[in-house]
């Protein structure tokens, strides 16, 4: 089922772009694979700082970061994305290996739209990106 999903919402987001932001190359990959295959245009960072500067050149559709990264972590990525107003509306998922409510409301709060458990799996991915993007 996931292959057709993904086949059929291809056409409807060609020009739609989604950043994601992860310090797990396998993550990235992986995400990467899945978004690209239902047609978005796909960028990546492995830090906040990069996903930052990143989201301010691309102006994403969607953002997909995760929580615990070195440096600048998931919640003062979302903080710092929404201080600023080019970059405030931009929906934004958290993921994380975290199943703590408490992580999930401080995302919440940092202004995250979901929030995906890792490992992702695909058809939870397609149901929130549906809830942004309905039609998909």
């Amino acid at each position: 089922m996931m292959n057709s999903t993904l086949q059929n919402s291809n056409m409807r987001n060609a020009m739609r772009k989604v950043l994601i932001v992860d310090d797990s190359q396998l993550i990235l990959r992986s995400m990467q694979n899945i978004f690209s295959r239902i047609g978005f245009e796909v960028h990546t960072a492995s830090d906040g700082q990069t996903g930052l500067d990143h989201a301010n050149d691309i102006n994403p559709d969607l953002i997909v970061t995760d929580l615990h990264m070195p440096g600048m972590d998931g919640v003062a990525f979302l903080n710092s994305l929404k201080a600023k107003d080019t970059l405030a509306n931009i929906p934004t998922f958290m993921i994380s290996t975290e199943s703590k409510p408490s992580f999930r409301e401080k995302a919440a709060d940092a202004g995250a739209v979901a929030w995906l458990e890792k490992p992702i799996i695909p058809d939870d991915l397609l149901n929130s990106l549906r809830s942004i993007f309905p039609g998909l």
